[in-house]
C-alpha cells in the first residue's frame, strides 16, 4: 500500500509502498497516512487535520490515439 510520510508541520516529505506489518516506523515527528490506490497525492502536498490532502499536482492524462489512425509508423 502507498503512504505519505507528513511532517510535523503537515507537509508530505515523501511518499513510500510500505505493507504496513513490516518493522518500520517514519523519522521522529513524522507520521504516515494511507492513501488510496487512485490518489494524486505527492511530495509537496499538504495534510489537513481533517484527514485530507490540498495538492496542486495535476494528474498526468495520456490521449488515446482517434480511431482510424494508422499509429505504427
Amino acid at each position: 500500500m502507498r503512504y505519505a510520510v507528513i511532517d510535523g508541520d503537515g507537509l508530505v516529505v515523501n511518499t513510500i509502498v510500505w505493507d504496513g506489518e513490516s518493522e518500520w516506523s517514519p523519522p521522529e515527528g513524522h507520521q504516515v497516512v494511507g492513501l488510496s490506490t487512485d490518489s494524486f497525492v505527492g511530495i509537496g502536498a499538504t495534510y489537513q487535520s481533517d484527514g485530507t490532502f490540498i495538492t496542486n499536482q495535476t494528474p498526468i492524462v495520456v490521449p488515446t490515439p482517434p480511431v482510424g489512425i494508422d499509429t505504427s509508423v
